[in-house]
Parts: structure tokens; sequence; C-alpha cells
């Protein structure tokens, strides 16, 4: 296997292609794939070789990745962790999943992973409604997520959760986030939310807005909420909320974290009970979204990088 960059990370996947890979700034370099005896080539005899205590077959694939056959597609999963973590001497810090091959995808490799290590820097997540609600509350509740979360799951409409393991994190994406309540968004404390096809209505962007103005979420830098239907009733939202709208002409720059500067023109401004100061882009979002970024004095983190699994 190829030699692992410093700042580099250990990632299973669980799609299309299943194994082990390093997650880069455009798409991921696969290291060593998963695959069942059934999709051997038939029309070569393969090596033989030894991942962690198992001899399988394997050949060398596409830009250095190590293709190989196992019986048990899960063990195999587990065996190239294991053997990539101690080749590396890194933990997995990080798990993508969009699809469900077994009634307990992705239950089993969350429980395979919560067992010997700390919680996850990063985890992708998704499922076009074969995954059923049962196993995306567990899911949901038993994943501990410290930087960029980013979910996909489609529940049905008659999905209900009380809370989530990951509340303290940089990022947090959902789409869709029909089932992501005002309860919640008032549990996290993130830096970056995202939230697309939300449920959630202009008196529930009001009663967050009060709680960042009386100290919650104070990691915040950026929050962007898109409605299904109904445009955002801005009146509703800051209502009683004392906003600063002193210089129309103003134009200033936020900086985001790579560097991308969005030019915010007119103040919007409202501040917390710390005096920081965040701008509403009332005119930077669509008429069913709210926007607002927190300014600071540093350029703090705000990831950007949207991770498509293939």
């Amino acid at each position: 296997m190829h030699c692992l960059p410093k700042k580099g990370m250990l990632e299973v996947i669980i799609t299309k292609r299943n194994g082990l890979t390093v997650p880069l700034d455009f798409g991921r370099h696969w290291l060593i794939e998963v695959l069942e005896i059934s999709e051997m080539p038939e029309d070569r005899i393969l090596e033989k070789g030894k991942i962690g205590n198992s001899v399988v077959s394997m050949e060398m694939g596409r830009v250095g990745c190590l293709k190989t056959y196992w019986n048990d597609r899960k063990f195999g999963i587990k065996e190239v962790a294991t053997y990539g973590m101690e080749v590396f001497g890194k933990p997995i810090e990080s798990l993508g999943t969009t699809t469900q091959t077994s009634n307990d995808e992705p239950i089993w490799i969350l429980d395979w992973i919560n067992s010997f290590q700390k919680p996850l820097l990063k985890c992708y997540c998704s499922s076009n409604g074969e995954m059923s609600d049962e196993n995306i509350t567990y899911f949901l509740k038993n994943c501990n997520v410290t930087d960029q979360f980013l979910i996909g799951f489609t529940p049905t409409d008659q999905f209900q959760i009380d809370s989530i393991r990951s509340v303290e994190m940089s990022y947090l994406s959902i789409t869709p986030s029909k089932w992501f309540t005002r309860d919640l968004l008032l549990s996290i404390n993130t830096k970056s939310i995202f939230l697309t096809k939300s449920s959630l209505s202009s008196k529930d962007i009001k009663s967050f807005l009060h709680h960042w103005i009386n100290g919650g979420c104070p990691k915040l830098k950026e929050i962007f909420v898109c409605i299904n239907v109904n445009r955002m009733n801005y009146n509703e939202i800051l209502e009683g909320i004392e906003v600063d709208q002193s210089d129309t002409h103003l134009v200033r720059e936020y900086v985001r974290a790579d560097s991308v500067r969005l030019s915010i023109r007119g103040r919007f401004d409202i501040k917390n009970g710390n005096e920081t100061t965040a701008t509403i882009l009332r005119d930077h979002a669509g008429p069913n979204a709210f926007k607002m970024v927190v300014w600071s004095e540093s350029t703090d983190e705000i990831p950007r990088k949207y991770d498509i699994l293939n």
C-alpha cells in the first residue's frame, strides 16, 4: 500500500464500493477494496496474499488500489480496516455509507467501530428510503462525530427522534431535514449548520435567534435553513429582536476558512450578550431561506467541502 500522508485519515467506505480509503481535497484515494468471491474475474488466476490473519485472492486495481476478494463482505471490511490501522498506526477517523446491502446496514459497522475507539472525526451517511426508521434512530443516537457530519437519511413522514448523539461539532449538514425539529436545533453547538428541505417555521428560527442571543450555540459561525414550501416571515422572525440597520450602503467582506470572500452589502446586524455581532443575510438568500453569519476578530474555520461518495 502507498504511504499515508501525515495529515491523512483512514476512512471506511460502504457504498457501491466497500473498503478503506484516504479522503483527499477532491474525492478520495482507495487503498484496499473489499469484493465478494462471486465478483472474482474468471479469465485469470489471482495471487493469494495475507490481510491480517486471512489469506485471500487479490490483484492490483487502478491507481494503486488493492482489490481483495472475500467469502464474507462484512468480515472482509473489518479485516481490511484492522489491517490498515495496524499498518499506518491510525484509528478509523471517517465513515461513509450510502447503501443498505443488509437489514443491519450501517448499524453493524458503527457498532464495531464504537467497540474499540474514540468518536469519529467525520461521517457521511445517506439512504434512499431503504433504511428503517428504527435503524436511523439507532444510528443517530449512537454515532458520535466531532468535526463534520453529513446526514442524508430519508425516513418516513412519521419519523421522530428526541435527541442525537452528536451535538458538539464543526459542521452539520442535513438533507432532507424535515425531521430535524426546533428542539434538536436548540440542542446543538456547531460552527456551521446547513439544513435543506426543512420543516422549521419562522417561529422556530426566531426561537433559535433568541437562543443564540442568550448565549446558546456559542460556536456558531454560520447557519443556513431552506424550508420546503412557505416563505420566511422576517417580521415574525425579528419580532422583539434589536436589529442594527444603520448603514444601508455598507459593504463588508466575510472571509471563510478556504479564503473565499463573501461580500455583504448593507447592515442587518444583531448582537448576543457577549457583544458578538451576527449579520442576517436577508438579501443574500432566497425567499424560503434564512442565512446568518457570525463575525469574529479571527478567521474561524468553516468547512465548506462536500464529500461526494462514489
